[in-house]
């Protein structure tokens, strides 16, 4: 082999290992700013369940967060039955059990201003649940920790 071919031939090699290891740093950051992503969604969606749980108090930004999350995903989900065919019951459906997957929310929203989640059942009048649907986004909650739970506020 001549020497110019063997010298083009390392040339090429060492610019292809340059190249390789470059990739595979850049490869390598790629990879851990993924592993950060999927960290944080994680932590984001387990955020967001809790706030179907029963324990604790939210505020009134937290309630309206898991309000838009039920609307949205109700909606999508209604959305994707409605072939054409009439499907407003299905839709209605998704409805009444994104309102029933809003309950835990709602009593811990009622915690959070001092009041006992019963009265909850107040919702299941007319008329009244737009008026407690509405204060449940209008009054403030009570400052610091009270008999349900510490201040959302707090972040604790």
């Amino acid at each position: 082999m001549p020497i110019v071919a063997e010298q083009m031939l390392g040339a090429a090699i060492t610019t292809i290992e340059q190249a390789y290891t470059i990739a595979i740093k850049q490869l390598g950051g790629v990879i851990a700013a993924l592993h950060l992503l999927l960290i944080e969604e994680k932590i984001m969606f387990v955020n967001a369940l809790k706030l179907f749980s029963w324990e604790g108090r939210v505020c009134r930004r937290q309630y309206l967060l898991a309000f838009i999350l039920v609307v949205i995903a109700a909606t999508i989900l209604a959305a994707g039955m409605d072939n054409g065919r009439g499907g407003e019951g299905p839709a209605q459906f998704l409805m009444i059990l994104g309102q029933l997957a809003l309950i835990p929310t709602q009593i811990k929203r009622l915690h959070d201003i001092g009041w006992s989640g019963w009265i909850i059942l107040l919702a299941l009048i007319p008329g009244i649940n737009l008026i407690l649907g509405l204060g449940l986004f209008l009054f403030s909650g009570t400052k610091g920790p009270n008999k349900y739970g510490e201040d959302p506020h707090t972040g604790k």
